[in-house]
């Protein structure tokens, strides 16, 4: 636009300078008052470029701002879209993963329940076996019950007299069958 306004110009000012020598031939005065006319010219015309630069110039930047509050708004929806989305999928996982470490947590509790009963179930029975006797009597309770489900009734003995007749021993195993 500007080197258009400058060809205007030279233009203009070539056919000024024309029209003044003809007038300076015809006329000195003639000539000053020419002059005068087109300065003021010259001068609307360049106040008018610079009015409608002006308003151009408000336009645009009228414009840059509702774009850049609507771009604002836009960028907010978004911001809040994405935040609700992001809120939501964390309540869900977290709420997932209290239930799986809750139910965790139970099994574990009921473990230590089962380990508590089997511990108390252990002393009980260190309890019992801590008594020599008590021990010995359940040994051949365990080992006669063992002998009948293992050996035949003719394979083993009970109460049987060693070597040393003074001495007896719960149960023996015989070499030889007593079968016929």
């Amino acid at each position: 636009m500007g080197d258009s306004l400058n060809q205007q110009i030279a233009t203009l000012t070539q056919s000024n300078d024309q029209k003044l020598d003809q007038i300076r031939l015809d006329s000195s005065g003639a000539a000053q008052q020419t002059r005068e006319e087109v300065t003021l010219a010259l001068k609307s015309f360049g106040e008018s470029i610079a009015t409608t630069l002006d308003a151009l110039k408000k336009a645009v930047e009228e414009k840059l701002k509702a774009i850049q509050d609507d771009n604002s708004r836009q960028l907010e929806q978004m911001r809040a879209t994405v935040d609700e989305k992001l809120q939501g999928t964390l309540e869900k996982r977290l709420g997932e993963s209290f239930r799986l470490v809750s139910e965790r947590l139970e099994q574990v509790h009921q473990g230590l329940g089962e380990m508590q009963a089997l511990a108390s179930g252990v002393g009980d029975l260190k309890k019992v076996l801590t008594n020599v006797k008590t021990r010995g009597t359940w040994g051949e309770v365990q080992l006669g019950a063992m002998l009948e489900q293992i050996l035949a009734p003719d394979q083993y003995a009970l109460n049987v007299a060693t070597n040393d007749a003074s001495e007896r021993v719960e149960f023996a195993i015989t070499s030889r069958s007593r079968r016929g």
